[in-house]
């Protein structure tokens, strides 16, 4: 019994067990088609998602710079670039060019429409005025009339509109302005209607009519127009009878109120009106003071004295003083915008004022020196003082200036106009041989300064004071002078100044620097040895033997120092000492 039962279990058992692997596989291959069944459906999603996503975006175009770096060539040296169409400074002006365009593209047409019926009018105005005039119909006293009415008109126009209308309220009070000049021009010169004390009256009312307009309604321009009509009014009203100090102290009066407003409001295009008309104008009456000696009077020259001063303080005083006091609160002073200007430029905006005040800086004191030195021909000595005198107000301005009180380009400038001072006041004070060792060593002062305040400018000024005194040097080597060889004044000077020059050269920070300077000065002797050597009996063997010794003295500079330009020095003298020999 026993027996029949394992009998019967050990024949079941393998069977179930094959069931179960059978089951086990067929899960297995259930399994994988699931598998492939998702997979096939991802692949099909993904292959959807391609065909209905944007295109890929294009690669990074290269930068400005990648596109205009210069391409090397075989042998791995960058090749030379030549400017192109899209060179930055083509592309800036371009740009500013796209701009004004576009500005005027997108007016409006009420904007053109205004200009065109302005225009219009103007235009029918003066036929109707012209044709009236033909038949007879206006009289003088009609006339100047009817010119006060429509400047009238045109400023009350303008100050109607000045609200809705801002860009267009400058044009009416320009407009007004203009026609009451010349109005009470044609008064006073044609119609002969008011007096000279009348129509002056009414031209300066006029030109404080339009200094009020252009600060009411912050028109720089209306500005201009001011500042020129008022410094023109001598001119509109000329008579013989005029003398220089009146016209010298009107336009005294004149830079004063424009150098307030500029003060106030900081108009760039005011402040040169009134620094060029300005010294035109007074420069009209210097030409009457050095033309007219004899008729000259001692009012005329105190008054152009007075004027010299004036134009320092407005030209030079003013513009640095409004740059310093923006600097130290610059909320507090009105600063228009430079944008246009500086796009046209090609520079920051404050690049702008730096420039405009460094050339004032510069300029004004020296122009203001030769208009006194004119006006008033004094001594030689009293002119080297007043030169002292500028010196010592620019030097004190330079100091005052310092710790970061204002642009450190415009406080240099300063110290530029001190040294070219300097050099001119010398030049007055001392003549021939003393002038150009007292040049010389202003060279030597000069990079002494330069190094101990780390002022650059100060060592460009002395690198062209140094040109010049190269120059001098050289002109008096050619001419020798007519006086006992060696021991006289113009070989003293020559041998001081040479020696300055090398006493400059110990100053320079640069290596190239000193090696110019020094090798100047050695050619300087050589120079020496032939102007004065060459004078003594058979002086042509002593010039050969100083430059034989000057030659082995370069070449032993050389192998010491390292330095291949004395050997090339020495060389090139050796070259002229045996072209001189054959």
């Amino acid at each position: 019994m026993s027996g029949q039962d394992e009998g019967q279990d050990s024949s079941v058992n393998p069977q179930s067990g094959r069931s179960l692997d059978e089951r086990v596989s067929s899960l297995e291959q259930s399994v994988q088609a699931l598998e492939t069944t998702v997979r096939d459906l991802i692949n099909a999603l993904a292959r959807r998602e391609r065909v209905g996503a944007p295109p890929p975006p294009p690669p990074p175009s290269p930068s400005r710079e990648a596109r205009h770096a210069p391409r090397s060539n075989a042998a791995g040296y960058p090749r030379k670039s030549f400017p192109t169409a899209q060179s930055p400074g083509v592309q800036e002006t371009t740009g500013v060019l796209r701009e004004a365009f576009g500005s005027i593209k997108n007016k409006s047409a009420g904007f053109w429409l205004s200009r065109l019926g302005i225009g219009l009018l103007l235009l029918g105005v003066a036929f109707l005025f012209k044709y009236a005039v033909d038949e007879g119909w206006l009289t003088p006293h009609i006339r100047i009339a009817f010119g006060l009415a429509l400047g009238v008109a045109l400023a009350a126009i303008g100050i109607r509109v000045e609200r809705t209308q801002r860009w267009f309220a400058p044009v009416m009070l320009g407009g007004a302005a203009a026609t009451f000049y010349i109005t009470g021009f044609a008064a006073f010169q044609f119609f002969e209607l008011v007096g000279y004390t009348v129509a002056f009256v009414f031209m300066v009312a006029v030109t404080a009519y339009t200094l009020w307009a252009a600060l009411h309604s912050d028109a720089p321009v209306l500005a201009v127009i001011g500042a020129l009509g008022g410094l023109g009014t001598p001119f509109l009203l000329y008579t013989e009878s005029g003398s220089v100090a009146g016209l010298v102290m009107y336009t005294c009066i004149v830079l004063l109120g424009t150098s307030g407003i500029y003060l106030n409001r900081g108009w760039l295009s005011l402040l040169w009106t009134t620094v060029l008309a300005g010294w035109a104008v007074l420069g009209v009456g210097l030409a009457q003071v050095a033309t007219n000696t004899g008729s000259t009077t001692l009012t005329d020259q105190w008054a152009l004295q007075v004027a010299a001063l004036v134009a320092l303080f407005v030209f030079w005083v003013v513009p640095v003083a409004r740059e310093a006091l923006i600097v130290k609160n610059p909320g507090a002073w009105h600063q228009p915008p430079r944008a246009t200007l500086a796009r046209m430029l090609g520079m920051p905006e404050d690049r702008i004022l730096a420039r405009s005040a460094q050339t004032l800086v510069l300029s004004v004191p020296i122009a203001v020196f030769f208009f006194a030195r004119e006006s008033w021909p004094y001594s030689d000595w009293i002119a080297s003082v007043v030169a002292g005198a500028l010196v010592v107000f620019l030097l004190a301005a330079w100091w005052q200036l310092g710790d970061g009180k204002i642009d450190t380009r415009i406080r240099s400038m300063h110290a530029v106009g001190a040294s070219i001072l300097v050099a001119i006041g010398l030049q007055y004070a001392f003549q021939n041989h003393t002038l150009l060792v007292t040049w010389a060593v202003e060279v030597l002062v000069l990079h002494f300064a330069a190094r101990r305040l780390n002022e650059r400018s100060l060592a460009f000024t002395a690198h062209v004071l140094f040109l010049i005194v190269l120059v001098w040097l050289g002109a008096r080597f050619v001419d020798r002078p007519d006086v006992a060889a060696v021991l006289n004044p113009a070989a003293l000077a020559n041998a001081l100044a040479v020696l300055a020059v090398v006493a400059a050269s110990f100053q320079l920070s640069s290596e190239s620097a000193r090696r110019r300077y020094r090798l100047a000065a050695i050619f300087g002797f050589v120079g020496l040895c032939w102007s004065e050597l060459g004078a003594l009996p058979d002086g042509a063997r002593y010039i050969l033997v100083a430059w034989a010794a000057i030659g082995v003295g370069l070449l032993y500079i050389a192998r010491r120092s390292g330095d291949r330009y004395y050997r090339y020095a020495g060389h090139l003298l050796y070259a002229a000492t045996g072209y001189w020999l054959a």
